[in-house]
Formats: C-alpha cells, structure tokens, sequence
C-alpha cells in the first residue's frame, strides 16, 4: 500500500512565524485543544520548518523506539550545544552509543544505591533549616536542594578552594542561557552582544574550573564513590577512555538534566498535595509507618508505595519534559504517511498523559492509581516523564530515588498548607514550572513516635468508656 502525503495544516497560521504565533500565547492549552480539535497527527509550521505535533502513544513509539535511527534531537534542543556540549542529550550515532555505553555503569541501581544516604544527608539538612509556621517557596527550595545533591553525588565532597565555584558559575550560565533562548528575537552566538560574550566567559572560567578538577581527579585515581570517578575510569570495550573534554560535557549534561527535572517534579508534588489534604495525610501515614523518626534508606524506597504514587501523578500531570522533538534525517513512514529529511516531530507528553483513553479520569490527581492493575497494560509511550528507547533518559533511576526520598522525607517533617484563592499558572519553560514560585506554610509535625503513642492513648480511652 502506496504511503500517504501529509496533508496541509488544518489551520493557515501567520505568514512568517507559522502556527508559532498562536502556540506562544499558550501551548499547553493550545496543545491539548488542537488535539481534541484536529486528532493525534498535527502538521503545522514552525516559522520556516514543517513540523507534525503527535499525540498518540503508538505514534510515539514508533518514533522513540522502532525507528529512532532516522531521526535526531531537533533544532530547539541543538541550541543547548553552547551549555552542555556534545553531551549524551545532544551526541548521536556511533558516537553517542560508545558515550552511552560507557555513562551506563555509573547508573546502574545498585550503584545509585549508594547514593541514597547523600540524598537523604541534604535533604534532612535543608529542611531542617525551614522555620516553623513559615512561607517557603518550593520551587526554589527544591531547585537549591536537588541542586546540592546532584552536585555531591557527581562531584563529591572534596572540593578544594575555589571548586566550590562550579556550582555558583553552572546557575549563572543556566539562567544567562534561559535569558538568551527565551528572548523574542534570537541572536546567533557569533554576534558579539553583551549577554553572548558574557556567557561565553563565564562558560570559559567554567571549563577551566572543572578541567583542573578532572586532571587533580585522575592523579588521585581513587575511588570516592561519586559519578565523576565513574566517567574518569570508564572504557570502552578496547580500552579507551573518554578525553578530559568528553568528561566535561557528560557532567554538564548530568548536572543540568539531573535536577531540574526532579525540582520540578517535587514542585508539583507539592502543589497537588496542598490541593489534596487527604492524599497528604495518606502520605504521611505511610512514611510514619515505614520510617518512623529516622531518614530514609534505598531498602525502604521500594515500601514507600504511595510516596512513589503521588511522585509518579506529579509527572504525569506536569512532566518536566513536556514536548520532545526529533527532526528526521532520512525519510521514513510515520501513520502511514511518507515524512521528508528536514521535518520536525513533535511528540506532546503534556497531551499524551492527560489523555482519557489512556487514564480514567486524567485530570484528577489520584497517586493510588500507580498501584492499580490498569496501569500494567498501558501502552508503552503512555506515561514516558523520561522519554523512551535507546535514548531514555540514562538517570531515571537515580531521579526517581532521589524524588521519593526528598518527598518522604518532607512528608515526615511538615504539613503543608497553601492560599486556594491564588491562582498557580503552569509556565512551559525547560521544564514546566509554576509562575512566580510556590508559596507554601509550612508547619512542624510532631514525631511519628509521638503520634503513634498519642493515637494509642486515644484508643485506649476509647476502649475504657462505658
């Protein structure tokens, strides 16, 4: 059967930026009207480039997993070369299958098992510097603290003099870089305006920062148990290592990609939790019954069911990677229609997750559905926070531990309270973050012993009364 030709796009768009204009008004409500409106295989225009939003799993599947080879990552995620280098996000072919299989060993889960005491360690130190009965922003709270821990698991703790600046420098370039993507004209890097040449400095001081860290690193040889040592030490099935510049870029990547996502995750976590009291308590119940007063430990992450559940319902409604793109590098057969060399997909985990076919009830938060039998037989592209085939992203495990242990451990610490009447507007940025932060008051719990004694107190009341 002869493949079809992509039809016209439904609608005309503007002369020069395409369906960009109507998009950047509001793309998330955009995204998920036009789905409802034209189906699960939209071609639109994207300034010059032709592009296909897709909003069907299979479709998804088909792309991420059977035929990835015929695509690469697209133009919007290209423009983060300046950051990360030529990192596993953004390498490709041989070359990024020989990084990949090197990166693989240092997220291996008994190997981000190790990590857990470091991410239980930051996450009972930041929280217990919050006040009792005081307004925190979760949103740079937890920024700050999936920051701390992805900086001590990829680095360690031995930094000297001066290495404490990587991190400080690494948040000056994400938000130089933020302010250079985001603006509504895009300047090429070559053009020599003050944010351009300020990046490229600050990148430079950076690198040479790191490069010292990496050759002290190597002289040392010795295991310190964190993700750099793994990266250092790795080879290749002949014996090569990766070169000192390779090292930097794969721990940009690592820096970056590991922990805004999870920031964000937590975010809404939160903001679903304060909206739902009951599932908070539910929460709480949990981690009192398998923590107790103590911190969590990687055996207790696979009992913290519902912790994972409400995690897992935070990513589904509001996935830190809300659109991923691919733009093909040879023709290939996407819904049976023929898609040429230069095209963009779209993929829309925003509409995917929220879509009813897929999720009873999609748009209610319900963490206790990750525990039902349904979600057994979803298809595969269904719920993918993280992507899905050869290219998923390597540090799921490590951010999904890292999540439940931060949750859990806020759980058991706090109760959460929020203002109702004020509005919270997802904003889709790298990630999809809530405008202005989130407000929240936070108060002290009493420790889990202290309810349970008083809980038996109560029902030993109960059994006296006449």
């Amino acid at each position: 059967m002869a493949s079809k030709a992509i039809p016209k796009p439904t609608s005309k768009g503007s002369f020069l930026l395409g369906h960009l204009a109507e998009l950047q008004q509001d793309w998330l409500g955009t995204l998920l009207r036009w789905q409802k409106e034209y189906g699960d295989f939209v071609p639109v225009r994207l300034g010059p480039r032709p592009a296909v939003l897709i909003f069907d799993p299979i479709d998804a599947e088909e792309i991420l997993v059977h035929k990835y080879k015929h695509f690469r990552k697209n133009f919007i995620l290209r423009r983060t070369r300046p950051l990360v280098g030529n990192g596993l996000l953004l390498s490709e072919g041989e070359f990024w299958l020989r990084q990949r299989r090197l990166a693989q060993p240092a997220f291996h889960k008994a190997r981000i098992a190790l990590y857990a005491e470091t991410m239980a360690e930051l996450a009972v130190e930041a929280l217990d510097r919050w006040k009792d009965v005081a307004a925190v922003d979760i949103h740079a709270e937890m920024m700050q603290l999936t920051r701390s821990i992805v900086s001590r698991c990829l680095f360690g703790s031995d930094l000297e003099p001066g290495d404490e600046a990587i991190e400080a420098i690494i948040d000056q370039l994400v938000n130089d870089f933020s302010n250079l993507t985001n603006a509504p004209v895009l300047v090429p890097p070559f053009v020599p305006v003050r944010d351009i040449v300020r990046f490229y400095r600050d990148k430079a001081t950076l690198d040479a920062l790191i490069f010292r860290f990496i050759k002290r690193r190597r002289r040392q040889g010795t295991d310190r148990g964190d993700l750099l040592h793994m990266l250092l030490t790795a080879r290749d099935e002949d014996g090569t290592r990766m070169s000192d510049r390779q090292v930097l870029d794969e721990a940009m990547t690592l820096f970056l990609a590991g922990h805004e996502t999870t920031a964000s995750a937590l975010t809404w976590a939160v903001y679903l939790l304060t909206r739902h009291p009951r599932a908070l308590r539910h929460l709480q119940d949990e981690v009192d019954r398998v923590l107790g007063d103590r911190p969590p430990r990687p055996a207790d992450v696979p009992r913290l069911t519902y912790t994972e559940g409400v995690l897992k319902e935070a990513m589904r409604l509001y996935p830190a990677a809300w659109l991923m793109g691919r733009e093909v590098v040879t023709p290939c057969e996407i819904r049976g229609y023929t898609i040429p060399k230069g095209w963009n997909l779209l993929i829309s985990q925003w509409v995917i997750h929220r879509d009813p076919r897929w999720f009873d009830r999609p748009d209610e938060f319900q963490p206790e559905r990750w525990q039902s039998e349904r979600v057994q037989h979803l298809p595969a592209c269904a719920f993918m926070p993280f992507g899905a085939g050869p290219r998923q992203c390597i540090g799921r495990h490590f951010a999904m531990m890292e999540g439940v242990i931060i949750l859990a451990t806020l759980a058991q610490r706090f109760d959460l309270h929020r203002d109702l009447t004020r509005p919270v507007v997802p904003v889709p940025l790298v990630s999809i973050r809530p405008q202005g932060g989130l407000p929240v008051t936070v108060k002290r719990r009493s420790p889990a012993s202290d309810v349970a004694r008083r809980d038996v107190r109560e029902r030993e009341n109960v059994s006296r009364r006449p």
